[in-house]
């Protein structure tokens, strides 16, 4: 079962635009982490770039039609990913101080 949340205009923490954010009830936390849908994006991309490029020795480009990445796991085997966001945050469990 999916947390619930309802719909608030907010001010982007970043660029200061006014977007709709989905809030978390009860807790009042965006689920955008106070950015607009352009700012988020932008983050986003500069995280899986730091990453990917910070850990160039433990991923690789598969030659696949349905995995994205792969990344090497400690115990020298591999584990394959559609999207890069999901591959970056095991690396980063994995790896990562």
């Amino acid at each position: 079962m999916g947390s619930k949340t309802y719909e608030e205009e907010r001010e982007c923490n970043q660029c200061g635009d006014t977007y709709t954010a989905s809030v978390y009830i009860g807790i009042g936390r965006d689920a955008s982490n106070g950015l607009c849908q352009d700012c988020f994006q932008e983050q986003r991309e500069a995280r899986v770039d730091r990453v990917l490029s910070e850990y160039e020795d433990k991923w690789y480009r598969p030659d696949s039609e349905k995995y994205e990445i792969a990344v090497y796991k400690p115990d020298g085997d591999r584990r394959y990913y559609k999207h890069d966001i999901h591959a970056i945050q095991r690396i980063e469990n994995w790896y990562g101080d």
